[in-house]
């Protein structure tokens, strides 16, 4: 005989089945998957986030490297061209140096070594994977202008040739110059922040025109300083042509850096603290195209007026190079700062992923559970 009971069971003799929702281990088979699968979710989300996060600091601690790499190399060169300028001038005018004059010149002499010897350590202290070819290539070159510079000061000292101490000088002065141009160019390819890139061009253009400006020095004082062979005589249409060429590249370079942005305050007018001194001065090297001062003593006069004008330039737009190079590297700086905000964003955002993950999983569970009439 079958029968039913009143809590539903068929009972056929003493054996009964019970036709319940089936409870336990196998209940919870639906619910621990969903939680593997958010918990593997959560997972690729956050590994992907920490990478990118890594990757966003790592790339901007390398631009601030070659930013740091910049500032050294800029003051190295702004040191040695102020040795250069003041070596060449004496050299050009010949005059007696007096004691404070050679004090003067050991100065900027030391001051010289010294920035350079800060550029030689920069061959161990590049970014993760190390310098490129072309940074590597220059930072060896220059420093194999050691004794270079050697010669051009014990021209200026010894046989006081202003020619062969421009050309030994302008070696050396070429080839930091060519670090700073392999670094910027790498700094650059390393970075799309244009706070960063736009401060790296404008550096690069006042370069430009503070390495006219000091060769504008230097040509026009040797011009000034040249004696006539016979009454009358003037400069070869070569030699006046290099000078105005170092006019010509000031004027494109200014040129240049009207259309960026920010344009230094210093470099605002490129004529220096007083223009009409520098015109003026400019003026008495364009007469040495007709006539060269017969006067030893005028000569003299003419290429320290001419040095002290200039020079005065100079400090400015050195100071002008300076601060742009101080803004590059705050752009770095400030670069960094985001890199690290944006990667501690990144990861609070997978944290908080993760909770509300948990979150989910357990308020589904119960859910489920609850339906089934199982206890989780």
């Amino acid at each position: 005989m079958i029968t039913r009971s009143a809590r539903g069971s068929i009972v056929t003799g003493t054996v009964g089945t019970d036709v319940r929702a089936v409870r336990g281990p196998a209940a919870r088979r639906p619910s621990r998957g969903l939680h593997a699968l958010l918990v593997m979710v959560v997972a690729v989300v956050g590994a992907a986030g920490g990478a990118t996060a890594y990757d966003g600091i790592g790339s901007a601690a390398r631009v601030q490297t070659f930013a740091d790499a910049v500032v050294v190399v800029a003051a190295a060169d702004g040191a040695l061209r102020e040795e250069a300028g003041e070596a060449l001038v004496r050299a050009a005018s010949r005059a007696a140096a007096t004691p404070a004059d050679g004090a003067r010149f050991a100065a900027l002499a030391a001051a010289t070594d010294a920035g350079r010897a800060a550029v030689a350590r920069l061959v161990g202290a590049g970014p993760g994977g190390g310098w490129s070819d072309d940074v590597s290539e220059a930072l060896a070159a220059s420093t194999d202008l050691d004794d270079t510079l050697v010669k051009a000061r014990t021209e200026v000292v010894s046989s006081r040739s202003a020619s062969f101490a421009a050309n030994h000088y302008g070696q050396v002065v070429a080839g930091e110059r060519a670090v700073l141009d392999a670094l910027l160019r790498d700094l650059e390819g390393a970075t799309d922040d244009a706070d960063v890139v736009r401060p790296a061009r404008v550096l690069g253009t006042v370069a430009d025109l503070v390495a006219a400006a000091a060769r504008e020095r230097e040509t026009g004082s040797a011009l000034l300083a040249t004696a006539p062979v016979v009454a009358g005589d003037h400069v070869t249409g070569a030699g006046l042509a290099e000078y105005v060429d170092t006019v010509r590249r000031q004027d494109a370079a200014v040129a240049a850096l009207a259309g960026l942005r920010p344009r230094p305050a210093a470099v605002g007018t490129a004529t220096g603290p007083d223009p009409a001194a520098l015109e003026a001065a400019r003026d008495a090297v364009r007469r040495t195209a007709t006539a060269l001062e017969s006067s030893p003593e005028a000569r003299s006069a003419a290429v320290q007026r001419f040095a002290e004008v200039t020079g005065q330039r100079l400090v400015a737009l050195d100071q002008a190079l300076a601060a742009v190079a101080d803004g590059l590297r705050a752009a770095a700086d400030e670069g960094r700062a985001r890199a690290v905000r944006r990667a501690a964003a990144i990861l609070a955002g997978t944290a908080a992923a993760a909770v509300t993950a948990a979150l989910v999983t357990r308020a589904v569970t119960r859910r489920r559970t609850g339906r089934s009439g199982v206890t989780p």
